[in-house]
């Protein structure tokens, strides 16, 4: 298996590392919420932008508080899952389905 694609557990199709990555974030963000961000630009701020799980980065809005900044991701973030989990349906084990579609974004991943 090369280093760009393996199989999650109890799979048997090679999922595309895209999606460990959704559900696995895997870099440091500062005090803030998952999902969070200050800028120089809007110091009153917060800012919440998102892998959109193509490589790009989905801007998803501003706003007065961290809380609602954090909510806007989590929904974006937890939508997108439940799409990538309805797509590669058919090829993954129930449980990691499952799995994906009910997972939840919690303020500290």
């Amino acid at each position: 298996v090369s280093q760009s694609r393996y199989s999650l557990p109890y799979s048997s199709f090679p999922v595309s590392n895209a999606i460990p990555k959704l559900m696995f974030p895997s870099h440091d963000r500062g005090g803030y919420k998952i999902g969070v961000h200050k800028t120089k630009a809007r110091p009153n701020l917060f800012v919440s932008a998102c892998n959109n799980g193509s490589g790009k980065v989905q801007y998803l809005g501003c706003h007065s508080t961290e809380e609602q900044v954090f909510l806007a991701y989590k929904r974006y973030k937890e939508g997108l899952i439940v799409a990538k989990a309805e797509k590669f349906k058919d090829y993954l084990d129930p449980r990691v389905y499952t799995s994906m579609v009910n997972y939840e974004v919690k303020e500290d991943d």
